[in-house]
């Protein structure tokens, strides 16, 4: 299952959508609980800097499951070459989710449909990241394209 965590009204839910709604929203006030052991990956979004129950709930997370990758996005960054931005994360997740009903047989159009947006909107995205147009994507392998999502959004929480 895929865990969402973020620290403002409504981004949790952005990003769930941007992933299919395949995603589970995670409560810091409720904490990390027996419920919560299913967790696959887990995305974080912080519009400002990650609040301190937030972090306590990271390390708890991180201390119990080191094994469950985590996606931490945030808004601002100090020694990016690129703007941190909500936008480009989502548009970034949009993609592997659009790989993989593209490879179950749907083609582009209704691919975006299924996703709420325009095959020229697909398109789009595709050449912001990965860097290549709809027809490029498909010849991309799903371990490959995950790899380069990897590469470009995930890193440990804690150095």
């Amino acid at each position: 299952m895929i865990r969402i965590l973020a620290d403002m009204p409504g981004d949790a839910e952005r990003i769930n959508a941007a992933i299919g709604g395949a995603g589970r929203l995670l409560d810091v006030a409720r904490g990390f609980n027996a419920d919560d052991a299913d967790i696959d990956c887990l995305i974080v979004g912080c519009r400002r800097q990650c609040p301190r129950e937030m972090l306590e709930l990271l390390r708890e997370i991180e201390r119990k499951m080191p094994w469950v990758p985590v996606i931490l996005f945030q808004q601002f960054r100090e020694s990016a070459t690129e703007p941190a931005t909500l936008n480009r994360l989502l548009g970034a997740l949009v993609i592997p989710r659009a790989h993989q009903l593209r490879d179950l047989g749907l083609d582009w159009k209704a691919v975006g449909a299924r996703l709420g947006l325009h095959r020229s909107t697909l398109n789009r995205k595709a050449r912001t990241w990965p860097g290549c147009a709809l027809t490029e994507l498909e010849r991309i392998g799903a371990d490959q394209l995950v790899a380069a999502f990897v590469t470009e959004h995930v890193g440990p929480l804690f150095p």
